[in-house]
């Protein structure tokens, strides 16, 4: 099940982060954006045993911005941030966005090669993007018409 996250989930999307993401971890003021903004939404996956991952949108005009996807490390391979961007496209579509873009460490090849087979293809690299250190790819995909 994936539902949208609320200000009461911030003790789960606190703890995501800190398992997800480590070094990079969003912290309570950032999440409080999302959670608040009227151009962002949280979204949560939970399986049987609770929350197992997350994604954090945002909109800039017509173009939606996947800021953050997260799956525990645990449950990573099992589909479920496919599922999550799946959620993340048809909210965007009904926001009425034409065009997604993402970044996406070179070096996390499963979560590339999951964008790229769902549509998403690399614009540039952007050097030192993360901490001034690492590089991520820029990858973009326009959504199809909705009818």
């Amino acid at each position: 099940m994936i539902r949208k996250a609320t200000s009461e989930d911030m003790p789960i999307l606190l703890e995501m982060e800190k398992r997800c993401f480590t070094d990079r971890a969003y912290v309570r003021e950032q999440i409080e954006w999302f959670l608040n903004s009227t151009h962002a939404v949280t979204f949560l996956s939970f399986k049987e045993n609770g929350v197992v991952g997350s994604v954090m949108l945002s909109l800039r005009g017509k173009r939606g911005k996947v800021v953050s996807v997260g799956v525990l490390p645990e449950r990573r391979g099992q589909g479920i941030g496919r599922e999550l961007m799946y959620r993340a496209e048809k909210w965007f579509a009904d926001s009425g966005v034409k065009e997604v873009e993402l970044e996406v460490n070179v070096s996390n090849h499963e979560a590339a090669k999951m964008y790229s087979d769902l549509g998403y293809r690399t614009v540039r690299v952007l050097k030192k993007y993360y901490h001034g250190k690492e590089d991520a790819y820029l990858m973009r995909k326009k959504l199809p018409k909705v009818k």
